[in-house]
């Protein structure tokens, strides 16, 4: 969007059975299925919060509107949704390029007499790194598809980051006050004065200039690798984030503070004054 919508992978045919028909959510889940245990394992704050690195997504699971099956696999009528849910009360312009490129990009293009993607079903929290846009803030680290590190998320451990979960698939507090600390703009900005386009924006470019190696640098282990979803020369992060500012500079929040945007980037939780409207 991605939002922030920056979204999933996995071409994964879904199981068309459901348990009884439930939420899966943070709050109320069916055991009996492996796939939700885990999805919801690896979703709630109390254990590794966050590995959807988009926070729209992580949120609106919380709010229990995007509903996995049982094997912790969402729909492409899911993603659409999450689209329309987030952007269309904002009335923006920019919602139909977002509904025609987002779901292709993460579940592929359907065409007729040859590839129908209407019906798959891809993982909710697990990423390829080919749907991992260039750069990120580090503030939500995401499981990527494949095991290692592909996209170097330890590199910046000891020197531009710390803390004992460095590196690790999940959400970084630590990250978002370091941004904050080292960002032009947001360190001279006070906790109530509310953030404007450029101020959240200042995340995504602080990121790029501290967690991502410079063009002549010798050292590219000591950073965040650029992920593969290019669009091509546009900032993904920048209008992502830009987009989050335009959700919420709507009526009735009219723009957040500080704690507001690490309360919904960090843990996911839209703001008290956010209005959700449901198209789902």
């Amino acid at each position: 969007m991605r939002c922030c919508l920056v979204l999933i992978m996995l071409s994964v045919q879904g199981s068309s059975s459901r348990v009884n028909k439930r939420v899966v959510t943070t709050r109320e889940v069916k055991r009996n299925s492996s796939g939700a245990a885990d999805l919801v394992h690896d979703l709630t704050r109390e254990t590794k919060p966050g590995l959807v690195p988009c926070p729209f997504l992580a949120a609106l699971f919380d709010e229990g509107l995007i509903k996995p099956d049982e094997d912790g696999t969402w729909s492409k009528d899911d993603c659409y949704k999450a689209i329309d849910t987030i952007v269309k009360p904002t009335d923006s312009p920019t919602l139909p390029l977002l509904k025609a490129t987002i779901p292709t990009v993460f579940f592929g293009p359907s065409l007729p007499l040859v590839s129908d993607t209407t019906e798959m079903r891809i993982p909710f929290n697990e990423w390829k790194e080919s749907n991992l846009h260039k750069y990120h803030t580090g503030i939500r680290l995401p499981k990527v598809i494949g095991g290692g590190d592909p996209l170097n998320w330890k590199g910046p451990c000891g020197t531009t980051l710390n803390g004992p979960d460095c590196g690790e698939p999940g959400v970084h507090p630590e990250t978002f006050d370091k941004l904050v600390e080292l960002s032009d703009r947001l360190s001279k900005k006070g906790d109530d004065e509310k953030w404007t386009a450029e101020d959240a924006v200042s995340l995504c470019d602080t990121a790029k200039k501290t967690l991502y190696a410079p063009d002549d640098s010798d050292n590219d282990d000591a950073y965040y690798k650029p992920g593969g979803l290019l669009f091509g020369k546009a900032d993904v992060c920048a209008t992502l984030y830009g987009t989050a500012v335009e959700v919420f500079d709507k009526q009735p929040c009219n723009g957040l503070k500080k704690q507001d945007w690490k309360n919904f980037l960090v843990d996911a939780t839209f703001p008290e004054c956010y209005d959700l409207k449901s198209y789902f």
